[in-house]
């Protein structure tokens, strides 16, 4: 299956992990935010790691659902030419 080796990260995506920081996300309040830093820290050990996770880990995770994504209508069509062919013989 060539066509799934050229499914990739669009550039919105990869500069989005690229660039993330967690100060420069939104909550919908300052106490949703300090809420979600205290778990992050208390999870993560710091922002620094959590950051190093969504540039480095979360890009092929992301990617590799999206592969899987695509591949799925294939692979129900094969499934069900199969059960109609096998049908048919």
């Amino acid at each position: 299956m060539r066509w799934m080796s050229i499914v990739r990260l669009d550039l919105d995506e990869a500069l989005t992990l690229a660039n993330f920081q967690v100060r420069r996300t939104r909550c919908a309040s300052p106490v949703d935010k300090a809420d979600t830093l205290r778990r992050l820290r208390e999870e993560w050990g710091s922002e620094a790691a959590f950051e190093q996770f969504v540039r480095e880990e979360l890009p092929g995770t992301i990617l590799e659902a999206k592969r899987r994504w695509f591949r799925r209508p294939v692979e129900l069509l094969m499934e069900s030419l199969a059960m109609l062919l096998g049908a048919a013989g």
